[in-house]
């Protein structure tokens, strides 16, 4: 018979299942104290949650909901990092802190974007794409030249006009000088 408190640990995991858009299983073994308080933060400061999960619970939550292919990525001591907004969010995350403390022992077990589970690869090649504002510019900058272009063609033969009516102007007004 499970008792209130797990009860609230598995509706929780449920919300915040639910709630978020992506999720990243990591295995934290080997980490010291201060190594996962680091890690927190860092994902705190990146507006992403964080949560140390007993395994048997998870897999009581995700089936409860039918996401079950999250208990494909969930392999011993197990933390899940919960993103709400940018699918991608916490992806980048964990990347980054890898890569800025490689002597930390945190591996990436996996990952999700929507339905689709990740290998701890995709994961990590995924936190490496651009961001959505940046491939937005790239955007705006491929649709921007060509009619910068087409601009310019058109001023073309003005342009000229106007700097051929300048040196006969400039012309004439040496000719007056020099008489």
């Amino acid at each position: 018979m499970p008792n209130d408190q797990k009860v609230e640990e598995v509706k929780h995991l449920q919300q915040l299942i639910e709630d978020s858009v992506s999720v990243v299983t990591t295995t934290y073994t080997g980490m010291s104290v201060s190594e996962m308080t680091d890690f927190r933060k860092h994902l705190r400061d990146n507006g992403l949650k964080y949560r140390v999960v007993k395994n048997r619970l998870l897999f009581r939550a995700t089936a409860d909901l039918d996401k079950s292919y999250i208990d494909d990525i969930v392999e011993g001591q197990t933390g899940i990092i919960f993103s709400n907004n940018d699918p991608i969010d916490s992806h980048r995350a964990v990347d980054t802190f890898i890569e800025k403390n490689p002597s930390v022992s945190l591996k990436v077990l996996g990952g999700t974007i929507g339905d689709e589970v990740l290998a701890p690869e995709q994961v990590l090649a995924i936190a490496k794409l651009p961001s959505k504002e940046q491939l937005i510019s790239k955007l705006m900058a491929m649709l921007n030249g060509p009619i910068t272009s087409f601009v310019r063609v058109l001023n073309a033969p003005s342009e000229a006009l106007a700097r051929l009516l300048n040196r006969v102007v400039e012309q004439k007004s040496d000719g007056n000088q020099e008489e």
